[in-house]
């Protein structure tokens, strides 16, 4: 699969190297054509280049001496002397062995023990992380059959997606368990911090990424995962920091499919199948908090083309095609929703819903911020019938026709929220223009 190597700026400009394979020399594009044919390469890459520390290759794990010290400690459940121990051992150079890992995560949720030491096995598993990198948390979790028992971890779970969706309901279920969703929260904390500095590391190897040898082995049966990190999240009431963290895993895996690791239409449609379970407002939900703007136009594109399209007459042809500023413009916007499971009011909310979300999220997988000559300039990459349809305000025309229509429908408190994303649509449509006609 394709991938960016490097980012330059040369008088100016931005520009992106292009490997179409590890063995091949980067080919040098401007950003506004990466944009155009590759905005999901190029949306992959910012997130995994952020500014990140030079790991030791060095690293090894810590002498057997220190090892059996902390062992100790912890078989008599001396938590304190133990993780006192193992944050004095812990450097760049020594990281621990992966069943002091192991006990430290199991710490971080065990309601028996002080809080102040859940906390603090927190800290060191942080620390362990972001001085020897990921190195510590490989083939921590285990569920392959082995002839020693102890090779098995966390024990009880037939996968790593049995465990996560477990902690994920142990969430809804202890909501008014302050201390104990805190626990949770910072073992799913540190455990999707792994997987983000794991991949930011292996960024050109993710075939040895913790995260991918944990999802299915045929990398396209993915129920199990999603279900983990959506109906289990989505589907009833959960802390917002819960949504966030299940949300950043799910990205995880998207940049994985990106990469050609895993399927991407057997992802979209599974997610898009489970997505359809929910309840509108928690669809919403999830759409909204969706990371990735390139798999949420991806989405939200599917369920609009599950719209009644029959008012669409001189641009059939364009229902077809890929996604584009024109499609959205001459064919999404003229759909109308079905009512199918749903009141008047609900459906039409959510289509409109749908409508500006699709708008906002290909836009911004279009664009990019660069600082030129001392300002903000925004790089996008439209293409000429794209560009038209901006010069021709050819949207907000139609938004106009939209907020005619809405007024004329009985739909209590909806109404107002679905007039807010009309407006919201129309500012969006304005603020394309500003920059379109900046250029």
């Amino acid at each position: 699969m394709a991938y960016i190597s490097d980012r330059k700026e040369e008088e100016g400009n931005l520009y992106f190297l292009l490997c179409e394979t590890e063995e091949t020399e980067g080919v040098r594009n401007e950003a506004e054509e990466m944009l155009k044919i590759y905005p999901e390469i190029v949306e992959s890459y910012e997130k995994l280049n952020k500014s990140i520390k030079t790991f030791s290759t060095n690293s090894k794990i810590m002498p057997n001496t220190y090892q059996s010290l902390i062992e100790n400690c912890l078989d008599e459940e001396h938590y304190t002397a133990a993780l006192d121990l193992l944050d004095s051992f812990q450097s760049e150079q020594f990281y621990p062995p992966k069943l002091h890992i192991r006990k430290m995560m199991e710490i971080i949720v065990n309601p028996k023990v002080d809080k102040d030491i859940n906390f603090k096995s927190y800290k060191i598993l942080q620390h362990v992380l972001y001085t020897t990198g990921s190195i510590a948390f490989e083939n921590i979790w285990n569920f392959e059959n082995h002839s020693d028992p102890e090779e098995v971890w966390p024990v009880g779970y037939d996968s790593f997606w049995a465990f996560i969706k477990d902690k994920f309901n142990s969430l809804t279920q202890n909501i008014d368990d302050n201390d104990q969703s805190t626990r949770i929260l910072l073992l799913l904390e540190q455990i999707v911090n792994v997987f983000e500095i794991d991949m930011r590391i292996k960024q050109r190897k993710f075939f040895s990424s913790i995260l991918l040898r944990l999802v299915t082995r045929s990398r396209t049966n993915l129920r199990i995962v999603i279900d983990s990190l959506i109906t289990s999240v989505f589907s009833k009431e959960i802390p917002m920091e819960a949504i966030r963290l299940s949300q950043r895993l799910l990205d995880q895996i998207i940049i994985l499919s990106y990469a050609g690791h895993i399927c991407r239409d057997s992802l979209k449609n599974e997610m898009y199948l489970q997505i359809n379970l929910l309840e509108p407002s928690r669809m919403i939900s999830f759409l909204q908090t969706l990371l990735s703007n390139t798999f949420k136009y991806q989405l939200i594109e599917k369920a609009l083309l599950d719209s009644d399209l029959s008012n669409i007459k001189k641009e059939k042809k364009l229902i077809l095609s890929s996604l584009s500023l024109v499609k959205i413009t001459k064919i999404f916007l003229y759909s109308i929703p079905y009512t199918r499971n749903l009141t008047e009011p609900v459906a039409i909310w959510r289509h409109i819903f749908f409508l500006s979300s699709i708008l906002q999220s290909y836009v911004n997988a279009k664009t990019l911020r660069q600082e030129k000559h001392g300002k903000v300039v925004i790089v996008h990459g439209l293409d000429d019938e794209e560009m038209d349809v901006v010069a021709d305000d050819l949207i907000s025309k139609r938004l106009k026709e939209l907020k005619k229509w809405l007024k004329q429908k009985d739909m209590g408190d909806l109404k107002d929220r679905s007039e807010l994303l009309l407006e919201m649509m129309d500012a969006d449509a304005k603020q394309i223009k500003i920059f379109v006609d900046e250029e």
